[in-house]
């Protein structure tokens, strides 16, 4: 868990219900670089949605550049990245780290 990611979370993003719920859980899985993989059944359980309302809800937040995401291969999880608080810069870094890694198994739990 990276608690600098949840501070960012709690401090700059400009959300809150179920959105702002999510962001914490992919900030609570993540590691510091703000990237985590969560499969969507555990990210459902962990916000307390089922799991169309949840892809919903990620929708949304890479529409308001919140987050970014990387497709897991068949059968793994899918990789995320929080992106709140970060410079446009900082934010395109880790969008191309993110796109350039393979992907990843489960991530870890909130």
């Amino acid at each position: 868990m990276s608690e600098t990611m949840v501070a960012r979370v709690w401090r700059h993003a400009p959300t809150r219900g179920s959105k702002k719920l999510v962001l914490l859980a992919l900030a609570m899985a993540s590691g510091p670089d703000g990237v985590c993989a969560v499969s969507m059944r555990q990210l459902a359980a962990w916000v307390g949605e089922d799991e169309r309302r949840c892809r919903r809800l990620l929708r949304e937040l890479r529409a308001m550049g919140l987050i970014a995401q990387q497709a897991g291969a068949a059968g793994a999880a899918t990789r995320y990245a929080v992106l709140v608080g970060l410079t446009v810069e900082a934010a395109q870094d880790v969008r191309a780290r993110l796109a350039a890694a393979t992907p990843a198994g489960a991530g870890g739990r909130p």
